[in-house]
């Protein structure tokens, strides 16, 4: 999918590591234009989803009043964060590969 060649080792690894804890880069889809985002998650996609709804019934049972949690931070990135190569620019240019990672990070992605 997203080969060594056109990045780093670490750039593929972060992209593969998408809705996990930690840190992993995710490409979104913004009208057709690929961005790609850092991405820091405090828990992975389905303990979140899990969260929300324990949240979400808290809320409604008015038993639980406890501190808001971040579980999830996303920034927009051009450049590679380890190699420093413009990855937004090789999404542009692979648009099969782009249109492939977006529709896979969909659910992942803050702010739609």
């Amino acid at each position: 999918m997203f080969r060594e060649s056109q990045c780093c080792e670490c750039s593929m690894r972060f992209i593969n590591l998408a809705g996990h804890k930690g840190m992993s880069i995710v490409i979104k889809n913004i009208n057709g234009k690929y961005l790609p985002c850092l991405q820091m998650r405090s828990l992975d996609i389905d303990e979140e989803n899990h969260l929300s709804q324990l949240q979400k019934t808290s809320l409604i049972q008015n038993s639980v009043t406890g501190p808001f949690i971040r579980v999830a931070e996303q920034i927009a990135i051009h450049f590679c964060p380890f190699c420093g190569r413009n990855i937004a620019k090789w999404l542009s240019k692979h648009k099969n590969i782009a249109i492939e990672l977006a529709k896979k990070h969909e659910c992942f992605i803050m702010g739609k």
